[in-house]
């Protein structure tokens, strides 16, 4: 089967200290353990690009641009 890791997901992943994170890195890594396809998709870089380098009072995580760019890289 084939899935696609919606943008909340990879921002939870990139957040080291979100309640959420352990949960979203354990299911993706599951996901790929077990042999799954799972894709990224343009508008979900975007929209994570678009949260990440928000700053944190305007509901964003506040990366830098060097570090939401390593981040997708890393992606």
């Amino acid at each position: 089967m084939s899935y696609e890791l919606d943008s909340n997901i990879l921002l939870r992943m990139a957040q080291v200290t979100h309640p959420m994170h352990a949960e979203a890195t354990q299911a993706t890594t599951a996901l790929l353990r077990r042999g799954e396809t799972v894709h990224i998709i343009p508008q979900n870089l975007h929209e994570f690009w678009s949260v990440a380098t928000r700053e944190i009072q305007f509901n964003g995580i506040g990366l830098s641009v060097i570090e939401a760019q390593a981040e997708l890289a890393r992606l």
